[in-house]
C-alpha cells in the first residue's frame, strides 16, 4: 500500500539564505502542504556544534567564526518555522546533530576548548585528523566521544531544552554514532571497555590472549569518573585497565598495507553499539518525562553493512536479512539494538538507480532505491516505522525516475522523506503533488 506520510527535510545550512526571509518561509510551508507534505524536519543543532535557537548550553549559529550565519543573530529558526508549520497543520520534527561539536577549519567551540577530553581519539597519528572517512572525505565535523558521560549529559541537556521549549511532534537524532571504526581509542573508552569484559582466570596477555566473556549490560559503568592522574576508577584499578590496548582491537600492518582485526575487535564493536543504545535509552526516557507525546526518530543511511563500524545497530534483533557482517549475527550483538527506543527510522536510500534489475549482481542490487528500502524494511522487521529517504539531486535531470522512486519507496516503506528543500523547483513540487493526489485517491 502506498504511504500517505511525506516528510520534507529542511537543512539549515543549505537553505538558510533563502529562509532569512520570513515571507519565503511562509510561502515554502504553504507550497509544501498544498503538495501533500505532512511532516517537516527543522534543524536545531548543526554538525558544527552551534544551535539555530537561543540555547542556554550552546553557542548560536550567528556566532560561527567566519560570520556566514550572522544574519540570524537574535533569531530563532526553530520557532519561526514551527509557528508557520503549525498554522498550516504540518507536523514538526526537530533534528539535532548529536556527537559533533566543531569544524576542523575554525577555532574550537567553547565546549571543545574547555573540555579537551571530549574529543574523539583516533587510532594512530595518521588518522588523528580524520573525521568521517566512512561517510565522505570532505566532511569537516569534529566528533566527540559518545561514551564520555559529560558529553552525553551535554547533548541530553540540549535535547531536553528543545523538547521543553517547543514540544514538537518528534525529535530526530543525526550523527548519534561514532565517526568510523578508528574511534574512539581514548584512555577513557579503553578503560570503560575493559570494565565491560568479565575477566576469568586468564587475563589478556600482551600478545592479545583470551579475555573471557563480554558483559553486554554496561549501564552500571557508563558513568564512571576518572580517578587520580586521570586514570579511570582510580589507581587501585589501574592494573585491570591496562589489560586492553588499541592494537588488541585493530592494528595496521605495513607489510600488507591493510588493517588487521585483533582478538577483541568484535567485542569492541559490541561495546560501542551498547554505548549508543544506552544513549538512545536515556534520550527516550528524558523525552517521555518532559513530553510523553513527542516521538523519537533516528536518521541514518540505509547501508547497514557498515553501520557496525560506527556503533550504530538499528536493526531488529529478529531480522532475517542474511548478508550482514558476521559480528552482526552474534547473539551478544543482537542485544545492542536501539530500535525499541525509536518511533521512526529515517533511512537514506540515496542511490541514483531505482530498480534492482538495473544492477547485474545480487550484491550490487542492494545499491538501488528499491534494494536499499527493501533491505531496511527487512532489517527493521515492522518493529518501528521505516521512512525511506530520497536524495532529490539524483533526479533533477530526469523527473520520470523521481516518479519511479516515489512509487518504490511508497510500496516498501511506511513513509517517504524528501532530501532536501534546496533541490526543489516548480517541476519537482508538481511531482510530489501528483504522487499525493494518486495516493489519496486509492
Amino acid at each position: 500500500m502506498d504511504v500517505k506520510t511525506v516528510t520534507l527535510w529542511i537543512d539549515f545550512m543549505a537553505n538558510q539564505k533563502v529562509l532569512q526571509s520570513e515571507k519565503e518561509q511562509k510561502l515554502i510551508i504553504e507550497k509544501a502542504v498544498s503538495c501533500g507534505v505532512t511532516d517537516i524536519v527543522v534543524d536545531a543543532k548543526i554538525p558544527y556544534g552551534y544551535t539555530t535557537f537561543p540555547s542556554r548550553f550552546s553557542g548560536h549559529v550567528s556566532d560561527f567564526p567566519d560570520g556566514r550565519y550572522e544574519q540570524w543573530a537574535g533569531r530563532d529558526f526553530v520557532k519561526e518555522l514551527m509557528m508557520k508549520g503549525l498554522k498550516e497543520g504540518v507536523r514538526l520534527w526537530i533534528k539535532l546533530d548529536v556527537f559533533t561539536e566543531g569544524h576542523i577549519d575554525f577555532p574550537l567551540t567553547q565546549q571543545l576548548a574547555e573540555n579537551e577530553d571530549w574529543h574523539v581519539s583516533y587510532l594512530g597519528d595518521r588518522l588523528s585528523g580524520s573525521s568521517q572517512k566512512e561517510e565522505k572525505g570532505s566532511e569537516k565535523t569534529i566528533f566527540v566521544n559518545p561514551a564520555h558521560p559529560k558529553v552525553q549529559n551535554y547533548e541530553l541537556n540540549i535535547i531536553e531544552e528543545v523538547v521543553s521549549m517547543y514540544t514538537p511532534f518528534g525529535i530526530i537524532l543525526d550523527r548519534a554514532r561514532y565517526p568510523n571504526r578508528f574511534s574512539d581509542f581514548s584512555e577513557y573508552s579503553l578503560a570503560q571497555f575493559s570494565a565491560c569484559l568479565t575477566c576469568h582466570d586468564q587475563s589478556v596477555s600482551k600478545s592479545g590472549g583470551p579475555i573471557g566473556s563480554f558483559n553486554s549490560s554496561i549501564d552500571s559503568i557508563t558513568s564512571f569518573e576518572m580517578g587520580e592522574n586521570n586514570s579511570p576508577f582510580g589507581l587501585s584499578h589501574k592494573k585491570m585497565i591496562e589489560q586492553v590496548r588499541g592494537d588488541q582491537i585493530l592494528r595496521y600492518d605495513r607489510q600488507i598495507n591493510s588493517w588487521i582485526e585483533g582478538p577483541l575487535y568484535h567485542k569492541w564493536l559490541m561495546y560501542r553499539a551498547k554505548v549508543i543504545q544506552n544513549f538512545f535509552k536515556k534520550v527516550r526516557r528524558s523525552i517521555q518525562h518532559i513530553s510523553p507525546s513527542t516521538q523519537l526518530a533516528l536518521y541514518t543511511g540505509s547501508w547497514y553493512e557498515t553501520a557496525h563500524e560506527e556503533g550504530l545497530n538499528w536493526a531488529s534483533p529478529t531480522h532475517s536479512w542474511q548478508p550482514v557482517p558476521s559480528v552482526c549475527k552474534q547473539e551478544e550483538y543482537l542485544t545492542t539494538s536501539l530500535i525499541e527506543f525509536v518511533d521512526r527510522i529515517y533511512a537514506g536510500c540515496y542511490y541514483p538507480k531505482i530498480y534492482q534489475s538495473e544492477r547485474l549482481t545480487q550484491e550490487l542490487s542492494e545499491n538501488t532505491v528499491e534494494g536499499s528500502v527493501r533491505r531496511a524494511k527487512e532489517l527493521t522487521n515492522h518493529v518501528t516505522e521505516l521512512h525511506g529517504g530520497l536524495y532529490l539531486l539524483h533526479y533533477r535531470k530526469d523527473r520520470s525516475k523521481l516518479k519511479d522512486a516515489f512509487e518504490v519507496v511508497g510500496k516498501n516503506a511506511d513513509g517517504l522523506m524528501l532530501f532536501d528543500l534546496v533541490y526543489f523547483d516548480e517541476d519537482l513540487w508538481d511531482v510530489v503533488r501528483s504522487y499525493k493526489h494518486r495516493v489519496n485517491e486509492n
